[in-house]
């Protein structure tokens, strides 16, 4: 993962790492990948995806780490995969890092960077949001890795990355789905998300609307949308409601969205949003069917590729005319991008 050596990099502060992002996008892979640099003396490791701890509670963090020190003395490094399983959790991290522990800890959604998480280790945790494969991790999957200069590609390996491009278009980024093409994988991960991550940790009593609501959006990817015309749309009760549905699906990473851009934070607030999915290859299996047309199935490619970016702030324009995406970098607009699947006469 192109994210390997920046997390390496975390190591050399005395802050938590916290991994986190969508089910199944290969975080518990790329901490394996972590820990093989590490000598197996050096560290505890506890995944807490176990039905077995399913009654586990922050005082057994007392009795877990006493059998860590009786069955393999001390070590400085504690590792916990899938941590958002267990309340309270960060009072013992918090505990312990001030006695200079450190801690790596992965999970399934941004609860890991909420409030509460963020007032007991403030200013001490380094975040990483791992999401679905990009392009260029998809060719070193595939072995077709080019060289870096586009300019000395010839006509064969032009051929191949276009192939390999339009297979990626398709087939998105989620490692489990690239390894066996099945798309009850994605289907399942889609219903995984909206349920287990959304409707049960929230204790949604509307899960028809949550539903409906989700999906629509997953079918609308690169269109703008209002909280208002949702709930109508939907027979919400009331705007709020529709605003928690949204802020509780971007929280599984399931869809990021994009404000318009305006110099007033005012007309940002109360314009509609553009709404993007973590995979390009999820909207193509679960979406509604021919209701996703090529051109925004590459926006949404776009907008995933400048996520990933470190510093980024990306915006749609839309006045008079209007702009995919304006990037902006510290204080000032670095780029404006229009994305096209066909670029002819009427849109050139």
């Amino acid at each position: 993962r192109e994210s390997l050596p920046e997390l390496l990099g975390y190591f050399r502060t005395n802050h938590a790492i916290v991994i986190t992002g969508p089910r199944r996008v290969g975080k518990s892979t790329l901490l394996y990948q972590v820990l093989s640099s590490l000598k197996k003396e050096d560290f505890y490791y506890f995944a807490f995806d176990d039905e077995r701890l399913v009654s586990f509670t922050e005082q057994d963090f007392a009795l877990l780490y006493e059998l860590f020190l009786e069955l393999y003395g001390e070590r400085k490094i504690f590792v916990f995969d899938e941590i958002q399983n267990v309340s309270s959790w960060e009072r013992f991290v918090s505990r312990l890092q001030k006695k200079k522990y450190k801690f790596i800890l992965t999970g399934s959604n941004a609860f890991l960077l909420s409030k509460e998480f963020s007032t007991f280790l403030t200013g001490r945790h380094l975040d990483l949001i791992l999401i679905p494969f990009s392009f260029h991790e998809f060719l070193v999957l595939k072995n077709k890795l080019p060289p870096q200069e586009i300019s000395r590609l010839s006509p064969s390996q032009c051929r191949e990355l276009k192939h390999a491009f339009l297979e990626f278009f398709v087939a998105g980024g989620f490692p489990e789905y690239l390894k066996v093409r099945e798309k009850e994988i994605l289907k399942r991960l889609y219903e995984d998300i909206v349920l287990k991550d959304v409707v049960l940790r929230y204790n949604i009593r509307e899960k028809g609307s949550l539903r409906e609501i989700a999906f629509h959006l997953l079918s609308q990817v690169a269109r703008p949308f209002s909280y208002t015309s949702l709930k109508n749309a939907y027979s919400v009760k009331n705007t709020t409601t529709v605003i928690d549905f949204l802020y509780y699906l971007e929280q599984t990473y399931l869809f990021f969205y994009v404000k318009k851009y305006s110099a007033s934070l005012k007309v940002q607030s109360k314009s509609p949003q553009k709404v993007y999915c973590v995979d390009q290859g999820l909207v193509q299996v679960v979406a509604f069917r021919n209701s996703v047309d090529q051109g925004r199935i590459l926006e949404n490619i776009v907008y995933l590729h400048l996520r990933r970016k470190k510093g980024l702030r990306v915006y749609y324009y839309l006045e008079k005319r209007e702009c995919d995406f304006l990037v902006k970098e510290e204080e000032k607009i670095s780029q404006a991008i229009q994305v096209c699947y066909e670029l002819n006469r009427e849109n050139r």
